[in-house]
């Protein structure tokens, strides 16, 4: 007797045996093997980063300041720290006295009592000896007299408060001080009112 031929059927990974031809019976060759599912690779893309904007704005300047006033006698400093008035301005002995008189410390420094351009500095003032005269701008200038020193010459410039000079008693005073003048196109003022307290 010829023997019955099996026929294998392969289905996939899975493999099915088949007893031979006309045997009703059949069994799994093979453990059936979970087919493995595909790895999907999801790209996650990183979150977008916002950097924070950084508003610059311009500093704004302040305005500068208007220039000081040489009209203005709340714009002036005083010529001598710790002074007093020996002599007013107005008529003295019949005469008419052109500035003020002013006294502090022997040999005080001398200060200039508004920005300006030196006009002239030293002896040369007929009776007011050592002298310093400030051209303050507008037609506005003072005079500085009988000084022991000076300590500018024509041409500089000076700023409120530097020191121009020291008080004296030279050309015709009979004590040390500082015969002050306030002068508009030459006119004399009373340099009372450029003083602190007078």
């Amino acid at each position: 007797m010829r023997a019955r031929p099996s026929i294998t059927i392969f289905l996939g990974a899975a493999v099915l045996a088949v007893a031979p031809i006309g045997v009703a019976a059949a069994a799994a060759a093979t453990a059936h093997a979970t087919p493995k599912r595909p790895v999907i690779a999801r790209l996650v893309s990183a979150p977008k980063v916002i950097a924070p904007t950084l508003r610059v704005e311009a500093a704004q300047a302040s305005p500068a300041p208007p220039p000081l006033n040489p009209h203005d006698p709340n714009a002036f400093v005083d010529p001598l720290d710790d002074f007093h008035v020996i002599s007013p301005y107005g008529f003295r002995s019949g005469r008419r006295h052109e500035g003020i008189d002013i006294k502090a410390a022997y040999h005080s420094p001398v200060h200039a009592s508004f920005a300006g351009t030196v006009l002239q500095a030293g002896p040369g003032l007929s009776g007011y000896g050592n002298t310093v005269t400030l051209d303050h701008g507008d037609g506005v200038t003072t005079l500085y007299a009988h000084l022991a020193a000076w300590t500018v010459k024509r041409g500089d410039e000076v700023a409120p408060g530097d020191v121009i000079g020291a008080e004296g008693q030279t050309g015709n005073a009979t004590t040390y001080h500082v015969h002050y003048e306030v002068r508009e196109d030459g006119v004399p003022r009373d340099p009372a009112p450029y003083l602190s307290g007078e």
